[in-house]
């Protein structure tokens, strides 16, 4: 019973005998009742206090239950209470005018305080069934707000990743490309350096030719050796051009 006493009913009524009746009653059963009189003070009560719910005589003194009710449904503050009417017996078009204000159910004078009773209790467990609704349909949305949040994280990190990727190889493709180049390069000069040499040489043992051979024709033909054996030539040939004067 203790936690019912956090439960707030407002009894918006004239008259002293229903809310001397509905206020026992209900506090006999662990709700908390708050009393306004009028219309006015109905408006200005729900909005300081917000009641978990509302009991509204249709005829006021100073206006319309029905009226009132659409005011409080109005109203962002009190728009989720709800409202059950208290009234005579009730004609068909009050009904119909007392739902589409915001109502949600009808009791009929003289009260039958078992029947408040178990009304007020159904419409308390619907508003707590929907108040848990709410609640995880909230965790729900801010649980996909955050997934939303994590992937799209996760959707710039690997667009990072991927450019980072791509950078990354392409510096290592020109990388290779320039360590590549410069391999050729330093085979271009390993086979100049080759050639040289063997020109070198083959200069040198030329020259020695010249110094060992005996006649003309020797050392023509040790230099055509030289020349075959050091510079990679299948044949070489000397020849001479006589220059005659005419």
């Amino acid at each position: 019973m203790n936690n019912k006493y956090k439960i707030k009913i407002l009894i918006i009524d004239d008259s002293p005998l229903t809310i001397n009746i509905l206020k026992n009653n209900l506090l006999n059963h662990g709700y908390y009742p708050y009393i306004a009189t009028s219309a006015q003070k109905g408006i200005a009560r729900a909005e300081l206090i917000s009641p978990d719910l509302i009991l509204l005589d249709v005829v006021l003194p100073d206006g319309s239950g029905i009226d009132l009710c659409q005011k409080i449904k109005s109203n962002p503050t009190t728009t989720n209470i709800p409202v059950i009417f208290m009234t005579g017996l009730p004609s068909k078009q009050d009904q119909i005018r007392g739902f589409q204000a915001g109502g949600v159910d009808f009791l009929t004078k003289p009260l039958d305080i078992d029947e408040v009773l178990l009304r007020i209790n159904n419409y308390l467990a619907i508003k707590k069934m929907q108040n848990e609704l709410k609640i995880q349909n909230e965790k729900l949305l801010q649980e996909i707000f955050q997934r939303k949040k994590a992937e799209q994280e996760i959707k710039l990190l690997n667009e990072h990743l991927e450019a980072s990727v791509a950078d990354r190889t392409k510096k290592l493709q020109e990388t290779n490309q320039q360590l590549q180049d410069a391999i050729e390069k330093h085979q271009q000069i390993e086979l100049m350096l080759r050639k040289v040499n063997q020109s070198y040489k083959a200069l040198s043992e030329c020259n020695q030719a010249i110094i060992r051979s005996s006649d003309e024709q020797d050392l023509l033909n040790q230099i055509c050796q030289i020349i075959v054996k050091n510079c990679n030539f299948k044949i070489s040939w000397i020849g001479f051009l006589n220059n005659h004067s005419h």
